[in-house]
């Protein structure tokens, strides 16, 4: 009975894991608003990837979150802020995001907690510590939106040198809710 109960212990961690895990591969979506080119033309195909400077919609009914977020440029490479460098046999690059809120809750949340850049091989890439020069940060590393409100700021990744950026993710709720996806090229 003992074996039994470590076993039962073990699991309920295993299994809010594996809830959690599951939360950041919910609802990505891909496709651009219709207009929402930085020059205002209507994108060709609903079903067409989303590219720099197209804005994508999240939206999570669990969190209440809708957001229209925007992936105004993508920076590679990011020169390293003044006193920092990046690690050895890596890059910086930077994404700048423009940030919408569209729901009637305020939106707080640390961007780089959610964002993910996956280069051509499918290696994934969290958000890295070292700042970036040309390419300004959220303030304090956050947004904190009221409805319609909009902020623009970077976050930088720590990217292999050799390795080809191939799509940029924002996910809302530090990565926890629905997220927005882009073709970096």
């Amino acid at each position: 009975m003992h074996l039994t109960r470590m076993i039962a212990g073990a699991a309920v961690p295993a299994v809010l894991l594996a809830a959690a895990a599951g939360c950041d591969a919910g609802s990505v979506n891909t496709e651009p608003e219709k207009g929402g080119s930085p020059t205002g033309e209507a994108t060709q195909s609903p079903a067409k990837a989303a590219r720099v400077g197209d804005t994508v919609r999240i939206e999570d009914d669990s969190s209440e979150v809708k957001l229209s977020v925007t992936l105004t440029k993508v920076v590679d490479p990011a020169e390293p802020s003044e006193f920092e460098t990046a690690p050895s046999g890596k890059r910086l690059v930077g994404a700048q995001f423009k940030v919408r809120n569209d729901g009637d809750k305020e939106y707080q949340d640390a961007p780089s907690n959610g964002a993910r850049l996956i280069d051509t091989t499918g290696q994934a890439y969290e958000a890295g510590i070292t700042a970036a020069a040309n390419c300004e940060d959220f303030p304090n590393g956050e947004v904190r939106l009221t409805r319609g409100e909009t902020q623009k700021g970077c976050v930088t990744f720590e990217v292999a040198k050799g390795a080809s950026v191939e799509r940029i993710r924002f996910g809302a709720s530090s990565g926890l809710g629905s997220a927005a996806e882009w073709k970096a090229s």
